[in-house]
């Protein structure tokens, strides 16, 4: 297989738990991958069905995972400049003009939901960023 297929989703008592999606018995599951192959009690890992997402395959400007339900800052640019009389050095401007959106798989793609309309890639260009922010179950 060419990339991970990971799930995340939050336990009634608020952890997130990463790992293998299982349904069962009207129930969801998040099972870890345990190096020792040990595992618990099933419902340790039962999680709450809407706050389930997959890993996207891509890391942020920071390195770190990108999952449907992410609250995203993101900014498209092939380019780097800001007007002169602006005070702001580059970075304050570029990450100033960046959106926030919601990271979504529909139509068997990830995609990014800004102002109701989803953009088709999560693609930034040359120059410009995506950066989790939060997600929306934690309301981050």
């Amino acid at each position: 297989m060419n990339r991970e297929i990971i799930f995340r989703g939050l336990t009634k008592q608020g952890e997130w738990i990463f790992g293998d999606l299982c349904r069962s018995d009207n129930k969801v599951y998040v099972f870890p991958f345990l190096e020792n192959g040990q595992l618990y009690s099933p419902d340790d890992y039962e999680v709450i069905p809407e706050t389930v997402g997959q890993f996207t395959g891509l890391r942020d400007k920071n390195g770190k995972e990108i999952y449907e339900d992410d609250v995203v800052k993101i900014l498209y640019t092939d380019w780097i400049s800001k007007p002169e009389n602006d005070p702001r050095n580059i970075d304050e401007y570029l990450n100033d003009i960046a959106v926030k959106g919601i990271v979504k798989f529909k139509d068997c793609k990830f995609g990014i939901v800004i102002c109701s309309e989803i953009l088709d890639s999560i693609f930034c260009g040359k120059y410009g960023f995506i950066e989790v922010i939060g997600n929306i179950h934690e309301n981050k």
